[in-house]
């Protein structure tokens, strides 16, 4: 498993890119407590085929509603369940 803050090293020009890329949800909660610190880290987020839980998922909408201008979330081979829903809402 890879340390949440290896992760950070798939942003390049503020987009965070996790394609194929098999998310934890102890990672997911480290990429939540960066976002609190670094609000200006990532613009864009592409989720795409990482096995994430919806949980997981909405740990991640927790933790980006913290960054300062989320321009696009790109979720692919992504389901959206309730708990994840209600957290997307943070983001709007």
């Amino acid at each position: 498993m890879t340390p949440a803050i290896y992760i950070l090293n798939n942003i390049d020009q503020q987009i965070l890119s996790l394609e194929n890329y098999k998310l934890s949800k102890g990672q997911c909660e480290g990429l939540k407590k960066a976002f609190t610190y670094d609000t200006g880290i990532a613009n864009r987020i592409l989720i795409d085929n990482c096995g994430v839980t919806d949980e997981m998922l909405s740990i991640l909408f927790q933790g980006a509603a913290n960054l300062k201008k989320v321009k696009t979330l790109n979720l692919c081979k992504t389901e959206i369940g309730l708990e994840a829903a209600q957290s997307l809402k943070l983001l709007f």
